[in-house]
């Protein structure tokens, strides 16, 4: 059966000004989108490095942090200035919770309070004794210490896709 309105909006759309205004605002959302995960990106990775992280363990956790926050556009992460998907368990970095999970002032607090859980996980202060080097070694020492739920495989895939997508 025949629908006169779709028809009309197919031959509206298929004319070569509309598609080429279509094509340019998706353009520009890709480009606004990937420029917004690359500024979040390189704010986590240099408070990360300021925090005594490796170069390379903190390119991994911002991979990390952008498979939590899908790729930084959650509610969590834009209300909470929460990196990570942390919960509020009392820690001193955070104000309290809010939506179910720890919120900070700044994203800089929540790589503070994902910094003192990750000594906590290793077992020492001395960051530079994790020896995972490369994605795969990291998200299963994650699963090991019960970050998340999902399964290795899972998560693992989702904080490639972000690596990829940040670093090349």
């Amino acid at each position: 059966m025949a629908l006169p309105g779709l028809n009309i909006l197919v031959k509206f759309l298929r004319r070569p000004a509309v598609l080429a205004t279509l094509s340019a605002t998706l353009l520009l959302i890709y480009i606004y989108r990937k420029k917004m995960i690359l500024l979040y990106a390189d704010e986590i990775y240099k408070s990360l490095l300021n925090r005594g992280f490796s170069p390379l363990h903190a390119k991994m956790i911002v991979a990390q942090s952008a498979h939590e926050t899908a790729g930084f556009t959650s509610h969590i992460f834009k209300s909470n200035h929460n990196c990570f998907g942390m919960k509020y368990a009392g820690q001193s970095s955070a104000l309290g919770e809010k939506n179910g999970y720890a919120y900070y002032n700044s994203i800089s607090q929540s790589t503070l309070d994902y910094k003192h859980w990750f000594e906590r996980k290793l077992g020492t202060t001395n960051l530079q004794t994790f020896t995972a080097t490369n994605l795969e070694q990291f998200v299963n020492w994650l699963k090991t210490r019960y970050y998340f739920e999902d399964s290795a495989s899972n998560y693992l895939r989702g904080c490639d896709y972000f690596y990829k997508q940040i670093y090349g």
